[in-house]
């Protein structure tokens, strides 16, 4: 065996000791001014905070009621934080596989999560709009501000508007893509609308919308005052969708 072998096999060992034992606290010192924790349990190497808040500037302070995290020791020698991470609150739960690099590199696998859309949290949403969300396996890189890695799944279901009317479910795929821009499948889960579209993310964030949607038979009337105002119908009853932006 090399001395090199032997002095990582060292090293590992040292690290994996140190954050055995260090309390879960002293990890204070290494989060950004935006998040605090009320309240710690553990050791850095194996842990949890609750009552995590994150104040992002110009937004309302959003708190998590558990985070909990398994760090892998390894990726230090490399300058990278790696742990596997598990988020619950009485709105949803998460966990996955979480990587911070230099560069500001963040990288997320295999994260998958549950949560209910609530009128009162900050969302892509509508104002007023309720449902519920579902993750699965999402793949994210994400440096110096730019989306360099995406795939997964995200479902919405039980949608509805500010009075109530029952907008349907819905599903989004984004396949494996070496680079961006993004592609994902936008198709109706059942409900009063039958949708198909794509929507398009680019590295800096913009993303555009495109499809067409119809109402099926049944339908609210006041899905109908919402198709119109997407212009006229073709013969077959469908409306064009279109829409562009930049995620913040």
């Amino acid at each position: 065996m090399s001395w090199r072998v032997i002095v990582l096999v060292g090293l590992l060992a040292f690290s994996g000791a140190l954050l055995a034992v260090w309390p879960a606290r002293w990890a204070t010192g290494l989060l950004p001014s935006i998040v605090r924790c009320q309240d710690w349990r553990g050791t850095v190497w194996r842990g949890q905070c609750r009552q995590l808040t994150v104040a992002m500037p110009g937004e309302p302070p959003l708190t998590i009621e558990t985070a909990g995290w398994t760090l892998h020791p390894a990726p230090l020698l490399h300058g990278r934080l790696a742990a596997d991470v598990a988020l619950t609150d009485m709105r949803g739960d998460a966990t996955g596989h979480v990587e911070l690099a230099r560069g500001g590199l963040l990288v997320l696998r295999g994260v998958s999560a549950r949560m209910l859309l609530d009128p009162r949290m900050p969302s892509a949403l509508p104002a007023g709009w309720r449902g519920r969300a579902e993750m699965q396996q999402l793949e994210l890189d994400w440096q110096s501000s730019q989306l360099r890695h995406l795939q997964g799944q995200l479902q919405l279901s039980d949608l509805r508007d500010e009075q109530g009317h029952d907008l349907g479910n819905y599903r989004l795929d984004f396949p494996p893509a070496t680079a961006p821009p993004f592609r994902g499948a936008i198709t109706d889960q059942g409900g009063p609308l039958q949708l198909r579209g794509t929507l398009e993310l680019t590295a800096d964030r913009r993303w555009s919308l495109a499809g067409t949607v119809a109402a099926r038979a049944g339908a609210d009337p006041a899905i109908t005052q919402y198709l119109d105002a997407l212009g006229a119908a073709d013969a077959a009853g469908r409306y064009p969708l279109s829409a562009a932006g930049t995620f913040r």
